[in-house]
């Protein structure tokens, strides 16, 4: 108990600690993944390399100050403009071009230049083109498992930074990069806080500073977790988001170890979700 209050842990003692993350791995990682990477409103096929291409004009939107729904919102506009096709992104045409800054100047909401963001993404498709035959599954195969290359790869690829954990992050849910380790995936977001803060294993809140929060959250996982994400992750963004206490009633296996559950025993809470 000592140990999790040190963490800032608030409802779990190290029992509920074991059991919580029995119950989550077994909720999450059930079967064999199936290649499609899901978002808040997108889906994108990551069983082929349009998808694959694709996935790194995503990755490209969100390495902002931005929300995911504003880039989510951009990507399928970019899409229903027929730009995300992976023969246009790799020829990136001055007027294709043209026509993405177009729509990232009506649609993406975010603090960063649009011209350099368009910049970013063709200079990406480019280096995709000429150092790894189009296909991004072959920066996978090139680091040949280890990881450290793999990130080292990933990071020459123009604006990504912090958004290549991200990136990594998600091919490994998909099952299109089985073989990654907890390190290269530790993408830490507000799906995972709000799991974390939700269970009782962080003293602050959903609301709270940004930053603070996201070292809390390293250090609770990190030293409880083995630094594995994914479970809190997932649990975070496909079922707490909701705010559905119904969601939880079907699908929550620790539902009673869980501040919002309790909190709104009865009715829904007014909640908005970004």
């Amino acid at each position: 108990m000592e140990r999790l209050q040190s963490l800032g842990a608030t409802g779990a003692d190290e029992r509920g600690t074991a059991e919580i993350w029995k119950a989550l791995v077994e909720l999450w990682r059930p079967g064999t993944p199936d290649g499609y990477y899901r978002g808040r409103r997108l889906v994108i096929d990551l069983n082929n390399a349009e998808g694959r291409a694709q996935m790194l004009v995503l990755a490209n939107l969100l390495a902002a100050r931005v929300a995911e729904h504003v880039a989510e919102s951009t990507f399928m506009a970019l899409g229903a403009a027929g730009l995300l096709d992976r023969d246009r992104l790799l020829a990136g045409s001055a007027a294709d071009r043209e026509r993405a800054l177009e729509i990232l100047r009506d649609t993406y909401r975010a603090l960063t230049d649009k011209e350099r963001k368009i910049e970013a993404i063709y200079a990406n498709q480019a280096r995709l083109a000429n150092e790894f035959d189009g296909d991004l599954h072959n920066v996978y195969l090139a680091a040949a498992g280890d990881d450290e290359k793999l990130l080292k790869m990933l990071h020459g690829f123009a604006h990504l930074r912090q958004r290549a954990f991200w990136l990594a992050r998600e091919m490994k849910v998909s099952g299109v990069w089985p073989d990654l380790g907890t390190r290269v995936t530790a993408y830490y977001d507000v799906h995972i806080r709000r799991s974390l803060v939700r269970l009782g294993f962080s003293r602050l809140g959903e609301t709270d500073d940004w930053l603070a929060s996201r070292h809390e959250c390293q250090k609770i996982v990190d030293n409880l977790f083995g630094g594995d994400v994914i479970p809190f992750y997932l649990h975070g963004s496909r079922l707490c988001f909701h705010n559905d206490r119904t969601i939880c009633e079907s699908s929550c296996p620790v539902k009673q170890r869980c501040s919002f559950w309790r909190e709104y025993p009865n009715d829904d809470p007014d909640l908005g979700v970004d």
